[in-house]
């Protein structure tokens, strides 16, 4: 999933990260990657409060992983 979400990310397709994040998460909701990409690509399309549903949602998971930071930055972003 993650490559695929990269893929997506690299191609700019930035509805299809969403759209594949969003799967990833339903069926994988401890994988932080999922959500820090799909609030990422709905930050791009300037969907912000969705952007921090999905990252909030995320932060629990994030607790343990070196990707914590970078979805805080991200919300602040989102908030700004």
């Amino acid at each position: 999933w993650e490559q695929l979400l990269f893929s997506y990310n690299n191609l700019n397709l930035k509805d299809s990260v969403v759209f594949f994040a969003t799967d990833a998460i339903r069926r994988f909701p401890d994988e932080v990657m999922s959500y820090l990409l799909g609030g990422s690509a709905l930050y791009e399309l300037k969907e912000y409060n969705q952007a921090i549903d999905m990252l909030n949602a995320g932060l629990p998971y994030s607790e343990n992983s070196r990707l914590g930071g970078n979805m805080r930055s991200l919300l602040a972003e989102c908030y700004g």
